[in-house]
């Protein structure tokens, strides 16, 4: 016997899908079902009973009968890199993975592509990924020398709820509260001298070589190599009763009770003591390369750390600096979102230091990405506007009739990408850095590899 099914999007469009035997897989259907209605779906449900179906079920087991009608939730890609990565990943809305960039730097995966199923989050290093599947386990890929090769490890690499890499290392934090760590010695990859402290791990925070773990008694555990671990374990820095964590390259700073606390390389944010009486309200951290933004209960922003990476604001920038609600940065430039969608840049003007160029379409932003020297910001109507070095995404220029309905921007080193509502990826910048995804377009939302 056949069945033939009916799969609706809540805007109405609808396709019918005919031909399958109650022994296929609801994943069949929900592959046909994106083929045609071509968009990536991440749920199917029953109509008028909200019930969701499962992928490995096969319409027997999914109860489903000839002239059924499904309702399809419209996915979500997520997109993955960071701004020292060299490649990107994006989880499709069916839990695969597409990765394109260089080569060498994971932007291939090929060798894994089998076991990037149904995964959930995905961390980068500068040259590897990982990846946490719904069942708790972990895949990478890479250069094995940077986090690419975790199979030392791939014992304890279970019940995994998230994963955080340095520039050389991962972190992943195991459902029990006990942390995992693989990867490059002196970029947080060994932590057994630190093994007995992390338990209760609720969050994990990375510097370019050094990872900060706060526990669920507010207290921080740090372990890596260079500045950001030695000045809070040997100059007696008290991080308790933390909230919350950010990192520059060399430094860490925490908002706890009474303000914050930094450590780590003076000239890269590790000593706030200067401004330390303003801090007393921060409820939000940024941070560059070396200097951090703070924002403060009543909006307003306090930074610290070198003057060259956006760590002195400019007096004539001072006071548009009211009522923020996000910061975003690059490497050596920041960039705020106002309470009425205005943005506000200060730092260096190569590394998106100065927008004034693009301020007059700086209205409504609800979204700012940034690579390392330019940004990406998205408005309320779907619409993105770049600045910074147009060789590192600040010039979208030839893609920007693609760049609509817009909905998650994310950078890498050099390159942007972008999730439209639709479905499709629109990528921009150095090609190497995954500027160039023509390769794998295909797949970026169709059901097969």
């Amino acid at each position: 016997m056949t069945v033939c099914v009916n799969v609706v999007l809540l805007s109405g469009e609808g396709v019918q899908l005919g031909g399958f035997h109650q022994r296929s897989s609801v994943a069949e259907l929900w592959q046909e079902a994106q083929r045609k209605l071509q968009r990536s779906i991440s749920g199917l449900l029953c109509a008028g009973q909200a019930r969701p179906l499962r992928r490995r079920w096969t319409l027997q087991e999914a109860q489903l009968e000839d002239g059924d009608t499904l309702c399809a939730v419209a996915g979500c890609a997520s997109l993955c890199s960071k701004q020292w990565s060299k490649a990107f990943a994006l989880i499709r809305a069916d839990g695969k993975v597409v990765t394109w960039g260089a080569p060498t730097c994971a932007g291939d995966s090929l060798a894994v592509q089998h076991l990037l199923q149904e995964v959930v989050q995905i961390s980068a290093s500068s040259c590897a990924f990982a990846a946490v599947r719904a069942d708790g386990r972990v895949v990478t890929w890479g250069d094995a020398g940077n986090g690419g090769d975790s199979g030392q490890v791939q014992d304890q690499l279970r019940d995994v709820v998230h994963v955080c890499g340095t520039l050389g290392a991962f972190c992943a934090i195991r459902r029990d509260g006990t942390a995992v760590t693989w990867g490059h010695e002196m970029a947080g990859g060994e932590s057994s001298q630190v093994a007995e402290e992390l338990r209760e791990v609720q969050e994990i925070c990375a510097s370019d070589r050094a990872f900060a773990a706060l526990r669920s008694d507010g207290r921080v555990v740090a372990w890596g190599g260079g500045s950001a671990l030695h000045a809070l374990r040997g100059e007696g820095v008290v991080a308790e009763n933390v909230r919350r964590l950010a990192a520059t390259s060399r430094a860490f700073a925490a908002i706890c009770d009474g303000g914050v606390v930094a450590w780590g390389h003076p000239e890269y944010g590790g000593d706030c003591s200067g401004v330390q009486e303003q801090l007393q309200t921060t409820r939000e951290l940024s941070a560059s390369f070396s200097a951090f933004a703070a924002i403060q209960a009543d909006g307003s922003v306090v930074t610290w750390g070198a003057e060259v990476a956006g760590g002195n604001v400019p007096p004539e920038v001072r006071p548009k600096l009211r009522e923020v609600r996000q910061i975003c940065a690059t490497n050596a430039a920041f960039a705020a979102i106002a309470a009425d969608g205005r943005v506000i840049t200060w730092g260096e003007p190569a590394f998106g230091g100065d927008s004034e160029e693009v301020q007059d379409q700086l209205y409504e932003v609800e979204q700012i990405s940034g690579t390392s020297r330019a940004f990406a910001a998205i408005r309320a109507d779907g619409r993105v506007v770049t600045w910074g070095a147009p060789w590192d995404g600040g010039d979208s220029s030839a893609v920007q009739e693609q760049l609509w309905d817009v909905q998650q921007i994310c950078g890498s080193a050099c390159a942007f990408a972008a999730v439209r509502c639709d479905g499709q990826v629109v990528t921009w910048g150095g090609a190497f850095f995954g500027g160039d995804s023509s390769a794998v377009q295909e797949q970026l939302w169709r059901g097969d590899f």
